[in-house]
């Protein structure tokens, strides 16, 4: 088999950008690293990101926050 970089461009998710990432440009530095800090404790649910998230103006989903944890996005 041989396999070609270019076969794996084809299959690749195309769509809009990953809102989180967007979210994420638009906080301010001591906000991002907060962001930052629940993403990485296991104990905050995807659920309570985007409950936070949007209590404060932003408008996202919870399995948009899911997606983004996993790394399948697009950024």
């Amino acid at each position: 088999m041989a396999l070609s970089p270019d076969a794996f461009r084809e299959t690749a998710r195309k769509g809009p950008r990953c809102t989180v990432c967007v979210i994420e440009q638009l906080l301010s530095p001591e906000d991002r690293k907060i962001l930052e800090g629940a993403f990485a404790d296991p104990r905050v649910t995807s659920g309570a990101i985007a409950k936070v998230l949007s209590d404060n103006g932003h408008d996202v989903r919870t399995h948009t926050v899911q997606r983004h944890r996993r790394g399948g996005c697009l950024r």
